[in-house]
């Protein structure tokens, strides 16, 4: 894959998407060759970037086809997302999820985008978002 310049990850079941990413090596050879790519996520794509994929657990939630215990994910970025918030995650689900979390969660809509270069990053606020923290 060293041919190309983007990495599109998409949406579907955040805990299958682990699984994959972990087992194929993707994870590893991401972060080896992001200097060089740029990647999207969208929906489960997005989440993955984060440190851990414990949203996935707040209802309606992903199911847990493959038993995963360990939800570290692949860390590109210090913050966690909830993703289509509030179509499908209510900001009420997302408040009581951050109590038990240590880094800002940002509950974003499908029509808003976080763009993160190098350590810097902004919100792209096409729809609505709303910023999460226990601090």
């Amino acid at each position: 894959m060293s041919e190309v310049d983007v990495i599109f990850v998409s949406g579907g079941n955040i805990l299958h998407l682990l699984k994959w990413i972990k087992q194929s090596g993707f994870d590893n050879w991401l972060k080896n060759n992001l200097e060089n790519k740029i990647y999207v996520g969208v929906s489960a794509g997005t989440i993955i970037a984060t440190p851990i994929i414990a949203i996935a657990g707040v209802e309606p939630g992903d199911e847990n086809i493959h038993s995963l215990i360990d939800l570290t994910a692949m860390n590109l970025v210090d913050f966690e997302i909830s993703s289509h918030t509030p179509c499908m995650l209510r900001y009420e689900a997302n408040e009581a999820y951050a109590k038990n979390i240590k880094n800002v969660l940002y509950a974003i809509d499908d029509q808003t985008a976080i763009e993160v270069v190098d350590d810097n990053f902004r919100i792209i606020p096409e729809g609505v978002f709303k910023v999460i923290s226990k601090k």
